[in-house]
């Protein structure tokens, strides 16, 4: 499904004719004045899985643009989304550090099971992470908004996982059900979440949250809006 690869100065732009699966053996990194464009015929029905291979973090600093979907695994370390950094993929969005196979039905917007990801991996956004016309789905061990971060799908949903085993639904809510976990997991989000439709940040917790009591598991000191009248927010802490 592969159509080529033009690089004119610091972009490049890779086209597809159909879903795709990329390793990247160097670790996908894009520096803060590189520009990487996927494109496919089809618009949003197509998708690009790219698993980072390299055993280091993943590190975005510049711009990564898609008009379908794009997806980010890296199984052994973190994802960081730098300061000033743009995600721009219309057809939907997908990032984890939790392992899971290269399947068709995953790529091509189904569910799928994600497991593994030590404590120490996340995914921490500084930048911004935007999907006109899909969801954003962030599945870790720790996930962080941090100040400057911006999470946006007008169109569509936010859901964001943290624990070790975690199932991904390909439609319906909750479409993130979190199986499994050591206790050691948290979101955190200082910045910004907008979506139309659901907001849902779900984590495993070691023990239950009882009714009033304070869960450090999920902690929000910025903002979380849905845009439309229908619109829900869900904060789940789910026992061990």
């Amino acid at each position: 499904n592969f159509e080529g690869c033009v690089a004119t100065g610091n972009t490049t732009t890779i086209t597809f004719n159909g879903s795709a699966v990329l390793e990247w053996d160097r670790g996908f990194n894009i520096r803060p004045d590189q520009d990487l464009r996927f494109t496919f015929a089809g618009g949003a029905r197509g998708a690009v899985l790219n698993r980072d291979i390299s055993g280091g973090n993943s590190n975005i600093a510049g711009t990564v643009t898609s008009n379908g979907r794009a997806l980010l695994i890296n199984p052994s370390r973190s994802i960081f989304i730098q300061p000033g950094a743009l995600i721009d993929a219309d057809g939907g969005f997908l990032a984890s550090t939790l392992d899971t196979a290269d399947d068709d039905t995953l790529i091509n917007g189904g569910g799928g099971e994600f497991n593994g990801g030590g404590f120490l991996t996340g995914i921490n956004n500084d930048g911004t992470i935007r999907s006109t016309n899909g969801d954003i789905i962030l599945i870790s061990n720790a996930v962080i908004n941090a100040d400057t971060g911006r999470i946006s799908a007008p169109s569509g949903s936010v859901h964001i996982g943290a624990g070790t085993r975690i199932r991904l639904a390909a439609a319906g809510e909750p479409r993130i059900a979190v199986l499994d976990g050591d206790g050691q997991h948290s979101i955190t989000n200082n910045g910004a979440i907008n979506a139309a439709n659901v907001i849902d940040l779900s984590v495993f917790a070691s023990s239950p949250i009882l009714p009033g009591q304070r869960n450090p598991a999920i902690e929000n000191n910025g903002i979380i809006r849905t845009t439309t009248r229908n619109g829900r927010v869900f904060l789940r802490a789910l026992p061990g």
